[in-house]
């Protein structure tokens, strides 16, 4: 009986890791600036509409084109770590962005998400009406040329 129970507890144990190596990931900041909604896919898996309780569908900027006054969109750590936790390469999180609210239409642009430590580096901007940065640590900021040409005037 001590044997089956000590494997039946490394059994569990190896099957956890996986999650317990990604756990921990903060709450992550999304200001949208844009007019229209923004969604990913993670590591080439499922859209982020599946998170719970719409948290996978940034809204569009209701104050477009300005960008004062729009309260960013956060993201629990939780469903950052279910969203990144299949595909992930050295606890590092590519997330494909479409500015749609369900993943379709063409890439925008690719991010990497640094789950140990929140940095966030644009990869590769495919649409050059959107600009992403990352002002800091676990904060991702879209904007377009929409909110540029405003912002000169």
């Amino acid at each position: 009986m001590l044997k089956k129970t000590l494997v039946v507890g490394l059994l569990a144990g190896c099957m956890s890791m996986p999650f317990l190596a990604q756990a921990g990931a903060q709450n992550l900041s999304l200001l949208n600036c844009t007019n229209k909604p923004s969604t990913v896919i993670t590591n080439k898996g499922a859209c982020s509409t599946s998170l719970p309780d719409g948290k996978g569908v940034t809204p569009a900027n209701p104050y477009y084109p300005s960008c004062d006054n729009t309260a960013a969109w956060i993201v629990p750590g939780g469903d950052v770590d279910t969203a990144c936790k299949f595909g992930s390469s050295g606890g590092v999180c590519t997330a494909d962005v479409y500015m749609t609210n369900n993943c379709s239409g063409g890439i925008v642009a690719t991010i990497k998400l640094h789950l140990d430590s929140g940095q966030i580096d644009v990869v590769q901007i495919n649409d050059p009406n959107y600009h992403i940065t990352s002002p800091s640590n676990w904060n991702v900021k879209i904007t377009d040329n929409g909110n540029l040409s405003s912002s000169a005037k």
